[in-house]
Parts: structure tokens; sequence; C-alpha cells
């Protein structure tokens, strides 16, 4: 398989569904395509004590001067509409993320210091029990 060929790596990612058998032919004849892959070097970071007046613009705007990001993701509350005050900064690149937690971390935005971290995904609660074994009708001997 020729990696000029295939392009993008969604288009990889299809053809492997198509014919799973070729994926260890392709690994061998185009490794520099996952190396060179931007998908899997994004970086998530946690964006604390926000004020309620920032918006997913001004935050997009305010880390792009460290790097390419590529989704921001304010939270607010269903009942009254305001800002929860914290959200969600993603970044391209994992050197970047790490450089821009590094700078804005304590400092001043809209007033408030931010507070910027690493964003740890929380494990789902394990899936609640099926009652429907549990109260099996038994037949009658």
């Amino acid at each position: 398989i020729n990696a000029e060929y295939m392009g993008t790596l969604s288009e990889c990612l299809f053809f492997f569904d198509m014919f799973p058998s070729k994926l260890a032919l392709f690994k061998l004849s185009a490794p520099s395509l996952f190396r060179t892959s931007k998908l899997l070097a994004e970086k998530e970071l946690f964006v604390g004590n926000l004020a309620w007046a920032v918006n997913d613009f001004t935050l997009t705007q305010h880390f792009e001067r460290y790097g390419t990001v590529l989704h921001c993701a304010i939270l607010f509350d269903r009942y009254s509409g305001k800002s929860r005050g914290f959200g969600f900064v993603k970044m391209e690149d994992p050197e970047a993320a790490n450089f821009a937690k590094s700078e804005l971390n304590g400092t001043k935005f809209y007033g408030r210091p931010l507070v910027v971290s690493d964003s740890t995904s929380q494990k789902l609660p394990p899936p609640l029990p099926d009652h429907k074994k549990k109260f099996k009708r038994r037949r009658p001997c």
C-alpha cells in the first residue's frame, strides 16, 4: 500500500475498517504517517476560577497566544444560565499546552487568577444491575 495514495489518517482508518488484514502491511510500509499524525497528539486542559463574563471566544483568544486551540468549552448552569466558573481547552500540540499551563496558571484574567491544570477524565460509574435477571420466573416443576 502506498502511503502517498492513502492521504489522511481518516482515510486510512476507513480503509482498515474495510480491509483489516492489510494493517500489518501498512505499518511496515508507511510508519511515518503514524508518527506525524497530529490527531493523536492533542491535549486537554482544565481552566478554573473563570469570571462570569468570560465566554468561549475570549478564552480561545487568550490561549491561542500559546498554540492552536482545537476546542474550547465553558460549562454553564442549566437553570440560571450563568457560567459555572470552569471550562476545558483542547490544544493541538502537547508542548504548547504545557507551556500555556505553566505561563497562565495564576495569572489574572478578567480580574481573577486562573487555575490551569491537566484535564483528568473521570471513570464512568459501573452499570446498574439488571433487575430482570433477579426476578426471573421459574418454571413449575
